[in-house]
């Protein structure tokens, strides 16, 4: 999950240019975009000659537009969550956008480690890496990460691994919950410390939710 310090379409304006919806054959740019790139163009137009030129290497090294972020004091964070087979958070942990969820895996498998004892870890194919299976498999429990099909060496699930793989959408659920309903959809403080424990308060919430959904009240589970 993204989370910025700015409302979120309010950015579109920085990442995207006409030239990157140009080559869509199935929609013309909306009102809205045409709007964001308007004023994409009026904050070129403020920028002293130092800003511009860090925008123009900026546009070397990827979108156009991520240059500006740092210079508008934006700042783009992401929530990785772990949660156990009943959805409730054990760990969670805020970084920049640009971290790859894979990168997070062995952090938070260390923290979740701490916390619970636990036998299996379900990850998708995001995580498909032998520095994670490795560091699951030296703590003592079992790694069902789903095959990444971009490698070359095809690696199929047995019929028990994938019965228990299909427990791991227990997660998209929580994280649907969260920003459905615990989460604000526009965050406008400055700090990533107000920014996290924002979402940490969500996160709070949601653990109280999940325990009294299936420890408390079961009989709700349903209806939750």
């Amino acid at each position: 999950m993204t989370y910025s310090t700015r409302n979120t379409p309010f950015l579109q304006s920085l990442l995207f240019s006409h030239e990157d919806f140009s080559p869509c054959l199935f929609r013309e740019p909306s009102e809205r975009e045409l709007e964001f790139l308007q004023y994409y163009h009026g904050v070129q137009s403020l920028l002293t000659c130092d800003e511009l030129h860090r925008l123009q290497r900026s546009r070397r090294r990827g979108r156009l537009g991520y240059g500006l972020l740092p210079i508008l004091g934006i700042m783009l964070l992401k929530l990785h969550l772990d949660v156990t087979d009943s959805g409730i958070p054990v760990s969670t942990i805020v970084t920049g956008a640009n971290v790859h969820d894979s990168q997070a895996a062995i952090p938070l498998e260390r923290m979740t480690g701490q916390r619970i004892k636990h036998l299996y870890s379900l990850m998708d194919s995001a995580y498909d890496a032998k520095p994670i299976k490795d560091f699951i498999i030296g703590n003592g429990r079992v790694p069902i990460i789903d095959p990444n099909k971009r490698r070359k060496q095809q690696r199929v699930l047995s019929p028990s691994e994938k019965q228990r793989f299909r427990i791991r959408s227990t997660v998209e659920r929580s994280n649907s919950h969260l920003k459905d309903w615990l989460i604000p959809p526009k965050i406008m403080v400055r700090g990533t410390e107000k920014v996290s424990h924002c979402l940490m308060t969500g996160v709070l919430c949601l653990a109280a939710i999940k325990i009294l959904q299936y420890c408390i009240l079961p009989g709700i589970q349903k209806t939750a």
